[in-house]
């Protein structure tokens, strides 16, 4: 049994509405269920789910199919559906230079995605990204999206407010979510871009094995986000998760963020392509891509940058574990193309670093798509029926208003 609605939505079994919603959302995530299957997974009584099953039945938003193979005591076990499939989720990722969108089903299917070219320094980018966005739902979307969600690299103060901080964007309490709304007249939730992967993880990934994860993206920067059992760790000012800016070497390149010495500025892409052109590995004009070539080609110069990169992040992330104690350490993100150049040094170096109760913790790495950071923002909506802390406020509300309201007969 899938374990990644269980304590949080049964946390989150407080009010009817609540109630309601986190079982249509259980069936558009896993499928038909019976209610014994509802009651087991959302950790709340048979009795309970009778009640709301009954209710969503009388309402015509939930249908009783063909009943499938029969329980302990000898009786068909009833499935239960949704009498529509058609609600979606928007997801979108902001950067610097583009945005990435994706519409999915309930389940987290991609229906579509596209990516759109963006400035986002430029006076009008929310009115830029709403009219893109608009373009990209189409005809008739206030009808079938049930909100957006809006991945950023940056810190975000409240997710119910939707104010962005990020120097890679060039914006100072950027009031993307009241701006986005305004426009669109949907919910919107507004995350940290590697926050909403670990929601996206934890519904679609590990989340059915372990309770809590800590997910660690590598690219143009290095971040982190920690979930535990549902909820999402966010600190002050939503400022949890900037692995990339801690300090391993004191002293050392400047960083965007202001100091000195970050770990992004020893591993990020940017720091990658600068050490390979120092040793004259790659020209001036070529990025990435032909490092990790020349690396795949056999150069053991050109897999060194690479393996250095993994002792440094080995260390950082072992800090993390050892404060946090996740079960898991699920890395993602573009760096994971050169991922067999790291392994080996940085487990090597992670499992010596950490206490010896942790040294046998799991490390899961996922291949990379590019669509994977606009599905981690779409989880922020498919998130909302099951939410334990409140974080997601009034958008979270709205979200679980219109699935109780979206009826296509």
């Amino acid at each position: 049994m899938a374990k990644q609605t269980q304590s949080f939505a049964a946390r989150s079994f407080l009010g009817a509405d609540c109630r309601r919603a986190a079982v249509i959302a259980s069936l558009g995530l896993h499928g038909s269920q019976s209610r014994a299957d509802l009651a087991r997974r959302l950790e709340v009584s048979p009795a309970l789910i009778t009640q709301v099953v009954k209710k969503l039945l009388d309402e015509g938003l939930i249908q009783e199919l063909n009943s499938a193979e029969t329980t302990q005591m000898g009786r068909p076990s009833v499935q239960l559906g949704l009498k529509s499939v058609d609600y979606t989720a928007v997801g979108l990722k902001v950067a610097s230079d583009h945005i990435s969108c994706v519409e999915s089903t309930l389940s987290g299917e991609v229906c579509k995605s596209t990516e759109i070219p963006l400035n986002a320094s430029s006076l009008e980018v929310a009115e830029i990204i709403a009219r893109e966005l608009k373009k990209f739902m189409g005809s008739g979307y206030e009808n079938r999206v049930l909100g957006v969600g809006v991945g950023v690299p940056g810190t975000v103060d409240a997710l119910e407010i939707g104010e962005v901080n990020s120097t890679l964007l060039g914006w100072d309490t950027m009031p993307l979510g009241k701006l986005l709304r305004n426009e669109l007249r949907l919910p919107v939730i507004v995350e940290n871009n590697v926050n909403a992967l670990a929601v996206a993880e934890y519904l679609f990934g590990v989340g059915d094995v372990y309770d809590s994860l800590l997910v660690v993206t590598l690219g143009t920067g290095v971040g982190s986000g920690y979930c535990n059992e549902g909820t999402v760790l966010h600190g002050m000012r939503g400022a949890a998760g900037n692995l990339g800016h801690v300090i391993v070497k004191p002293g050392g390149e400047k960083c965007h963020c202001g100091n000195s010495g970050c770990l992004e500025t020893l591993i990020g892409e940017s720091a990658l392509i600068t050490a390979a052109r120092s040793r004259g590995l790659i020209r001036e004009d070529q990025k990435i891509e032909a490092l990790i070539d020349l690396a795949n080609s056999g150069n053991e110069d050109a897999a060194k940058i690479f393996s250095r990169g993994a002792e440094h992040l080995g260390r950082s992330i072992a800090a993390v574990v050892n404060v946090l104690a996740p079960e898991v350490i699920v890395i993602q993100g573009e760096g994971t193309q050169a991922w067999k150049y790291w392994d080996s040094v940085f487990k090597h170096t992670l499992r010596s670093s950490v206490i010896k109760e942790l040294r046998d913790i799991d490390v899961v790495i996922r291949q990379w798509r590019d669509d994977k950071w606009a599905l981690g923002a779409a989880s922020l909506v498919l998130m909302t029926p099951f939410e334990v802390d409140g974080s997601m406020g009034e958008q979270g509300e709205l979200i679980r208003q219109r699935i109780l309201s979206s009826k296509n007969e």
